[in-house]
């Protein structure tokens, strides 16, 4: 069963840093900030859909402290597009052909490569300018599954851990 969307609380000074991450990261995704209610809760996502909110907490409701120690704990993984997109190249003459899912493709003076698995890479390109710190550079990950390719990045306000994987490999 997909998942709809979901929250993460935050001290509310902290809600428009960590949206400043999030939306320079993964713009590259579409994503993006769609509205805010009051100053402390932002719904983020992709094209006209809001399914990450980030809820600022008031200090009078919890201690920060302990709000920080729990989201430095936190994982939120988003998901690369898994679709391959072809580049036209003259000075390749050879072809190939690549079998996937059933479809067969033909590649004559060009090269296909996942949408996803560049998306990944731009993720952790836009990630660190962004200011947060690698924990886990693009590259497949076979320990999870053979076509499990992901980076990893800890947010720059809390440390949470930021993925972005697609589920079908690096290229062909």
């Amino acid at each position: 069963m997909p998942l709809d969307h979901f929250s993460l609380a935050v001290p509310a000074s902290k809600v428009d840093p960590l949206v400043s991450f999030f939306t320079t990261s993964l713009a590259h995704m579409g994503f993006k900030e769609h509205i805010r209610y009051g100053p402390y809760i932002v719904g983020l996502g992709e094209e006209n859909a809001a399914y990450f909110w980030i809820a600022g907490i008031v200090p009078e409701d919890t201690d920060e402290k302990t709000v920080e120690a729990v989201l430095r704990r936190q994982h939120i993984a988003f998901t690369a597009e898994s679709e391959f997109l072809f580049r036209f190249d003259p000075s390749l003459v050879v072809s190939s052909v690549i079998v996937f899912g059933g479809d067969v493709w033909i590649t004559i003076g060009g090269f296909l490569m996942f949408l996803g698995a560049e998306q990944v890479q731009q993720f952790h390109v836009a990630a660190l300018k962004a200011g947060g710190k690698d924990n886990g550079a693009p590259g497949p990950r076979p320990q999870y599954h053979p076509g499990y390719y992901g980076a990893f990045v800890l947010d720059p306000v809390f440390g949470v851990n930021v993925e972005v994987v697609c589920h079908t490999g690096a290229a062909a």
